[in-house]
């Protein structure tokens, strides 16, 4: 949790750059301060007042200072302080470690209100994180079913050009045609011509092998026409 004040409200006199508080029993629940220094200036002011620091450390099990190689010199620190170092590259080493406080002082309401408030920053960061990204998928989904949509109308376009064309070569005069009820009237009469002369054609051939066997019949008869 970052910029932990010592309690709420009006009354803060004190913050810490961070705080941090381990979660499990077997590790001891220790609550850890964090205060960054990037100066030299800044670093002796911090070792002008100490005692206030105490605002928040009185609550911390360790308490850690951490800064470039070339601000806190080793004999400056407190004695239950701790200090972790930066390089350039952003890594952190711990120069001298922070040792474990005795008589730490219980949690009051006012320091849990602090932590807690800045622990809900937190978790609305972590949400709103949360919210962009799916609001991120739901866009790009939408996006592929438009561009699947588009995809099919355009192959339902192509085909119904291409049956246009078909029908053009036909003969039919497509461009005269204004209205799509008549065009649609017009090939399904035409589909169904098509099966009535089919139809016709195959009466006609039974009709004619029927004559074919009259006609032997009547010659292996000998009948005179």
């Amino acid at each position: 949790m970052f910029e932990v004040a010592n309690t709420t409200g009006h009354s803060a006199r004190r913050s810490a750059d961070a705080i941090v508080m381990n979660l499990w029993p077997s590790r001891g629940l220790l609550i850890e301060g964090i205060e960054v220094k990037v100066s030299r200036s800044d670093w002796r002011r911090e070792l002008g007042n100490p005692a206030k620091a105490e605002l928040i450390a009185q609550y911390c099990d360790k308490w850690w200072i951490v800064s470039p190689d070339d601000i806190v010199h080793e004999h400056e620190l407190p004695a239950l302080w701790g200090h972790m170092v930066v390089n350039e590259n952003g890594a952190i080493r711990v120069k001298k470690p922070a040792p474990k406080k005795d008589g730490v002082k219980p949690l009051d309401r006012n320091f849990a209100a602090a932590m807690l408030r800045r622990a809900s920053d937190v978790d609305a960061a972590t949400f709103d994180a949360a919210v962009s990204m799916r609001a991120a998928e739901l866009e790009k989904s939408f996006e592929d079913r438009v561009r699947r949509a588009v995809d099919r109308k355009t192959m339902e376009a192509d085909r119904a050009l291409k049956t246009l064309a078909r029908i053009k070569e036909a003969g039919i005069d497509v461009d005269s045609i204004w209205d799509a009820k008549e065009l649609a009237g017009q090939i399904k009469l035409g589909q169904r011509l098509g099966r009535v002369g089919s139809t016709l054609k195959h009466q006609i051939g039974t009709l004619k092998r029927a004559l074919d066997d009259l006609t032997t019949f009547h010659d292996e008869l000998g009948v005179e026409s």
